[in-house]
């Protein structure tokens, strides 16, 4: 860049930059404007006043990208207003006027952002989250543990390096997420310009959860029993010991800087990311904890961390901008044989310029200066005393947040806890000793910062869906919420409906399959009294060898039985067999009231393929139902429900009964009193082919209803004989499941797979099932951008400097040129030349050569209407509709006569209905819905 002479003083007068590779002004998605050239939002975003809450989080991901793009750059020329006079003390000859110590002041303005991306952990229900998911499972095999060293990618967070723990208040269990998980935690690179050192920085969060169903609740909760927020540290060399207090040496040691010295890190003004943001290190303090040897890991210590509002190197006289109208004005540096002595002289003026107070701060310290109720917090990295006027200088920052890190301790931001300690979360720091014992008398202590753990002291509550909390609670950079099951029970894609229903006293009326003679099962006449019928949503849900249908009916009654009179090759069935107490019919799918014969019970279940439940089909690897008379038999793998061998309280065997039915003959108490239809579903990996789910529905023949005692047995649990049983899933160590039955059942219940007991009464049962395993759900995600981290940097450069401007991802400004023209003079012999600037002063010009971006965030109070409504509270012509006509009236006033399809096979729309002004992002479901609106707003352009 070519600067004149004669504009720098404009330049220094602090026109802004963008802090980014590209400028631009305006969002668009095809015709429709978002975001104007001005930096303002356009348009609502719409959602259904009875719309599920995934279509609040769609518009919240797409009111966030619009509010990330609200803002506008402007590009400002620096010109100058009057001429320089070059001139003479004395009169005499030509002098020439030579410019020195040629320098541009440049200042920049960051806008404030938030992490991107997130991750979701996805444990099966009933499992915690171990370092292997979707085997619940717990065990040394599944741990990140102490045992081994703590460089080891293998290494618990808390292992001491020594085969131990640094603290007792984490488990072993725990699931890791790091960046090769989510994008948001990618190393960082902490660089150290005062050294010319670099250091990698490592985030890392690592959870123990579990999910369970309590009594009351309509689905599964969660619980996070342990989480730990991890910033690891690694140095240039070996990689093994992190940030070094000193990162310039002393006599050849990086361990005997005190705590002024200028070889300290935290005087270089070096930030390392801390809870989705850069945060500024002021303070990296060991507390001289004695290190026996180089590789264990020792607690102690404290580090501090700011976020400026502004910084940068300020010449006496010069001022920064504080919070509240206030300014700070370096007055002087104070002289002094040592660093630590040259103290800044600063003073606080208000907005007319008048001095409010004056203080001292020493390099290394942050001053916290109250003035009329307010409270300014000044920070000092190093000063410059020089021996002229222009040479003294203070690199300087205002601070708005300070947050400190104590070693077992809760986080303090601006000296104040209480958020933290209520939240349970406390600080441990790690160290070890780079420096050798050789070296010098004090080496032996620790000196280089490994790692940053902040961990929650105790268990959550149980957490319903959309429950969670920050992490940390301030300031909150991430949040850990849980997010409920990945199954949705109102969707027939996720769910099949599986009744049972009890009839009494009703005719049946049925047709065998060959026959074309309707027959009736005459309740009156003594001989069927009652049937129970099953059925599924799903076509051809119910299979066996002799065909599929959707409907299973078994006939009860005290009568000698109805014989028909047709033979029935295909099925083995015979006119000389009756239809006795225990007959099973199968209704033929897409046949009109065409039954097939599947048993006479008397001595055996029945098995029926239920592929919904699971993909065996067998009664002891899940996916069938057995329907069959309820004897005194202990259930043995063979007739009952899978593994058991024991008797629950309240139930007897489902398999053989004790009496011969071949006459049509059937008792009316006893063994035979009780008929069960049993479900055997697949519960995910571990818990499969060898540990299914059975539910267990009972049907007193007697009283005609279905017995208020059913169970739900899972093979596998702590008490089953001759299996392996659950690690942790044990009535002592998993919350309150009990180890062999779940005998509190109610509506509401939910299974290990996923399924829902939606009704259960006298007559009806009615069984969501789910198609496929269900996995529980928490996300780590970002807080909302806070816009209120926007930072000032000011640099001032000499040609060929470069520097990095912190916060934006690596962007660097650097000096290329300037150019200026010198004046002549004309003086006598021996004449002293001298400038006089007193006719100079600085604009700002609409165009010109010498310009620069300066970047203004539009400001949420500044929007002109709410952002995101209700589909009754629209009030802009430009709207952006989340969710489909179903459950938001304006997508239905757009789709209306429209050729937009919505439907089973066009799942997810995108579409602007109204060139210019409507948008409409919907999807068939409320997953296709969150497709549509990240389909939206990876289209949107930038002009």
């Amino acid at each position: 860049m070519k600067v004149n002479l004669g504009k720098i003083g404009a330049i220094v007068a602090g026109a802004t930059i963008l802090a980014s590779s590209v400028a631009f002004a305006g969002l668009m998605y095809q015709s429709t404007e978002l975001v104007n050239s001005n930096g303002a939002p356009t348009v609502q975003i719409v959602v259904g006043e009875n719309a599920a809450a995934s279509d609040g989080v769609a518009a919240a991901e797409i009111a966030a990208k619009i509010a990330s793009e609200a803002f506008k750059t402007t590009t400002l020329t620096a010109s100058v207003s009057g001429e320089a006079s070059c001139g003479a003390a004395s009169s005499g000859g030509s002098t020439e006027c030579t410019v020195t110590d040629e320098k541009v002041k440049l200042e920049f303005t960051v806008p404030g952002v938030a992490a991107a991306g997130s991750y979701t952990v996805k444990p099966l229900i009933n499992e915690y989250t171990d370092r292997a998911l979707e085997d619940r499972s717990l065990g040394a095999s599944n741990e990140y543990n102490a045992s081994i060293s703590e460089t080891s990618a293998d290494a618990h967070p808390f292992a001491d390096g020594s085969g131990g723990y640094l603290a007792s208040q984490t488990q072993a269990g725990v699931f890791r997420i790091g960046s090769s998980l989510y994008s948001g935690f990618a190393d960082y690179t902490v660089e150290d310009k005062d050294s010319s050192k670099t250091f990698k920085e490592e985030q890392k969060v690592f959870t123990r959860s579990s999910t369970k169903w309590q009594s009351g609740s309509s689905t599964i909760e969660g619980k996070v029993h342990n989480l730990v927020y991890q910033l690891k540290f690694f140095d240039g060399g070996s990689g093994n010991y992190g940030i070094p207090q000193c990162t310039q040496s002393t006599n050849s040691s990086y361990s005997l800087c005190s705590a002024t010295d200028s070889e300290r890190f935290e005087t270089h003004k070096t930030p390392i990311m801390f809870a989705g943001s850069e945060w500024v290190v002021t303070k990296l303090d060991a507390a001289d904890t004695t290190a026996a040897n180089q590789s264990h890991l020792y607690l102690g210590g404290e580090l501090d961390l700011a976020k400026e509002s502004v910084s940068g190197i300020v010449n006496v006289g010069d001022v920064l901008e504080a919070q509240g109208g206030y300014t700070v004005r370096l007055d002087d540096i104070k002289s002094g044989n040592t660093a630590a002595e040259q103290s800044a002289i600063v003073s606080i003026l208000d907005s007319n310029g008048e001095v409010l107070k004056q203080t001292t701060v020493a390099p290394g310290s942050t001053s916290s200066i109250s003035v009329a109720g307010d409270k300014i917090l000044v920070r000092v990295y190093k000063t410059a005393p020089g021996y002229t006027y222009g040479a003294k200088w203070a690199d300087m920052a205002i601070v708005k947040n300070e947050l400190v890190l104590k070693d077992n301790n809760y986080p303090e931001v601006n000296g104040e806890n209480k958020v933290n300690k209520d939240a349970e979360w406390r600080v441990r720091l790690a160290w070890k000793r780079k420096e050798t014992l050789a070296q010098a008398s004090n080496s032996n202590y620790t000196d280089s910062l490994r790692s940053v753990l902040l961990y929650k002291e105790s268990a959550t509550s149980f957490l319903e869906e959309d429950e969670g909390f920050g992490l940390i609670e301030d300031p909150a950079g991430y949040r850990f919420t849980y997010k409920g099951l990945d199954l949705d029970p109102s969707s027939s894609d996720d769910y099949d409906t599986l009744k049972i229903a009890v009839h009494k006293s009703d005719d049946f009326t049925y047709k065998v399959s060959g026959s074309d003679t309707t027959y009736t099962v005459d309740a009156t006449a003594n001989r069927f009294d009652s049937y129970l019928e099953v059925t599924t949503t799903v076509e051809d849900g119910f299979s066996t060898s002799a065909g599929s249908g959707d409907r299973l009916v078994v006939l009860f009654g005290n009568g000698t039985g109805v014989y028909n009179p047709v033979n029935d090759s295909a099925t083995g069935y015979t006119s000389s067999q009756p239809l006795v107490p225990g007959t099973i019919l199968l209704r033929q799918q897409g046949v009109n009231n065409e039954w097939l014969y599947l048993s006479r019970t008397n001595d055996t279940a029945v098995d029926v393929e239920y592929g919904v439940a699971g993909v065996r089909k067998t009664i002891n690897e899940s996916g069938a139902l057995r329907l069959g008379y309820c004897g005194d038999v202990s259930y043995n793998g063979t007739v009952g429900v899978p593994g058991y061998t024991g008797t629950p309280k309240t139930f007897h065997a489902l398999g053989r009964a004790n009496a011969n039915l071949t006459t049509g003959v059937a008792t009316t108490g006893g063994a035979n009193s009780t008929y069960c239809v049993a479900l055997s579903e697949d519960a995910g990996v571990g818990q499969s082919e060898q540990y299914p789910v059975a539910w267990m529905f009972a049907y007193n023949i007697t009283k005609k209803d279905l017995s208020e005692d059913m169970g739900l047995y899972q093979k596998g649990k702590a008490t089953f004989a001759g299996v392996v049983p659950f690690s942790g899933l044990g009535s002592t160590n998993f919350d309150t499941y009990e180890t062999t039955v779940q005998r509190d059942v109610a509506v509401g219940f939910v299974s290990s797979r996923g399924s829902i007991l939606d009704t259960y009464d006298d007559e009806n049962v009615e069984l969501k099932v789910a198609k496929r395993v269900a996995h529980a759900q928490f996300l780590l995600a970002p807080s909302v951008a806070d816009a209120s981290s926007t930072a000032t940097q000011v640099w001032t450069g000499a040609v060929g400097d470069e520097t990095t401007i912190s916060g934006t991802g690596g962007v660097k400004v650097k000096v290329a040129d300037i150019t200026y023209t010198p004046g002549s003079v004309s003086a006598g012999p021996g004449a002293t030349p001298s400038v006089d600037m007193s006719g100079v002063s600085a604009v700002i010009l609409p165009d010109g050569t010498e310009t620069v971006e300066s970047v203004e965030p539009f400001g949420y109070d500044n929007f002109p209407s709410a952002l995101v409504v209700l589909d009754k509270d629209v009030s802009s012509d430009s709207v952006v509709t989340v969710g489909g006509p179903a459950v938001n009236t304006k997508t239905a006033e757009l789709l209306q006569g429209a050729n937009a399809p919505l439907d089973e096979n066009n799942k997810v729309l995108v579409w602007e209905a109204s060139e210019g002004k409507a948008v409409v992002v919907a999807g068939w479901n409320a997953e296709d819905t969150l497709s549509a609106a990240r389909e939206f707003i990876a289209a949107l352009q930038s002009n």
